[in-house]
């Protein structure tokens, strides 16, 4: 393979007993024979030890003759600056292992060695959340290589198929960079998605710019992992919806992937660390109901605001009091997603009105005062917020 592995073991010396001062590999870049061929000519004792070298100090004894002028002088000179500064202990010498800190052999350390050597590497790593399941990141990383089955792959690797255009808008050819960049259908959900994130995405027609852009993003480290897995999550979604066009029946509606995205997506701007979640949202029914209807318009999606104590992967790290404060309130509020941004918290208050006792009514904006299109509606009793519930799921304000 090509590999020295030898080349990795060093002597560290002790008392210089067991390491030969010439042929052992004890000092750095090689041994000293290599290093300083023309002194090592004049030994006379080529197997003699450090330790004996050592004891002899700065005297020629060892050599047939005396270094002439030039190269051996100046050789001889610097082997003579070596030995003074070697120190001697009591322990006896050993071998140490160069690609460990410590020293000591690993197989790991081997492994990656040889694997270095061997193996083909790219020149950006592999991206991976661990925030994901598996089968969205191994489609993410065939997006970034290029192995997507778009049309314009299968054509080129000579599948028969009629046409190669994008089967969303029709408007170009069906490339990775264009079904997960530059449609326009894409461009509409990356705008609500920058619109959620409250962030500014600029125009992206390739993976490589969203990675130089996104390299540019400065955010908490954690934050950043959850944007970079809610952009997989997008991917991964408009790709599902890329194949429901070709091959099944669902409606070319920006609202169905978005809300598909929101949905399994569990972090939010206004979120400070995956242990602050306080709640999730249970939209499944609301989103089957959307996805379903084959239109443009916007419906509010009304689902149960739960306490997230119900988590229980996540239970352990709440403290008590936080328990029994959301406790007090499980299942009283309503989730509102996708409100008009004319819509205000009166006319939202009003409108829920007719299904109980409101005790608060809540729009979610920016930092700037523009709606997100989320909010929250509290009712007296849980009851109450149910009726809510399945009164307004796809409802739409007129």
């Amino acid at each position: 393979m090509g590999i020295d592995l030898l080349a990795c073991c060093n002597r560290r010396i002790g008392n210089g007993c067991f390491t030969r001062f010439w042929s052992d590999k004890w000092v750095d870049n090689g041994t000293l024979k290599d290093k300083f061929p023309g002194v090592y000519a004049l030994e006379l004792d080529k197997s003699i030890t450090v330790a004996a070298k050592k004891a002899q100090g700065t005297s020629i004894d060892s050599l047939r003759r005396q270094p002439s002028g030039g190269v051996e002088s100046e050789q001889w000179s610097q082997i003579q600056t070596l030995i003074t500064d070697i120190q001697l202990t009591s322990m006896e010498d050993r071998w140490c292992w160069t690609l460990e800190g410590m020293g000591h052999f690993s197989v790991k350390s081997a492994r990656v060695a040889i694997d270095k050597k061997i193996l083909i590497t790219t020149g950006d790593p592999t991206r991976w959340s661990k925030f994901l399941p598996k089968k969205v990141n191994i489609m993410v990383w065939k997006m970034i290589m290029d192995r997507i089955p778009t049309r314009v792959n299968l054509d080129a690797r000579g599948v028969d198929i009629p046409f190669v255009l994008c089967p969303i808008c029709e408007g170009c050819s069906e490339t990775v960079n264009h079904i997960f960049f530059e449609c326009s259908f894409v461009t509409q959900v990356y705008n609500r998605f920058a619109r959620w994130w409250d962030i500014h995405i600029p125009g992206l027609s390739s993976y490589v710019q969203w990675l130089e852009w996104f390299d540019s993003v400065r955010l908490p480290r954690v934050h950043k992992q959850l944007l970079e897995a809610a952009f997989m999550s997008l991917w991964w979604h408009v790709w599902c919806f890329r194949n429901s066009c070709v091959f099944g029946s669902m409606s070319r509606s920006c609202n169905a992937v978005t809300m598909l995205l929101c949905f399994h997506c569990s972090h939010s701007k206004a979120i400070v660390a995956i242990q602050r979640f306080i709640f999730r949202i249970d939209l499944i029914g609301a989103i089957v109901a959307t996805v379903i209807q084959k239109t443009q318009k916007r419906y509010m999606l009304v689902g149960h605001k739960r306490n997230h104590n119900e988590n229980k992967y996540s239970i352990i790290n709440l403290r008590s009091g936080r328990k029994n404060k959301y406790q007090n309130a499980k299942g009283s509020n309503v989730y509102v997603k996708n409100i008009d941004d004319e819509v205000t918290e009166n006319e939202l208050q009003e409108c829920f009105s007719q299904c109980g006792t409101i005790t608060s009514a809540k729009l979610m904006v920016n930092e700037k005062g523009i709606s997100n299109g989320l909010g929250f509606v509290c009712f007296s009793t849980p009851d109450e917020a149910t009726k809510a519930m399945n009164t307004f799921n796809g409802y739409m304000f007129h």
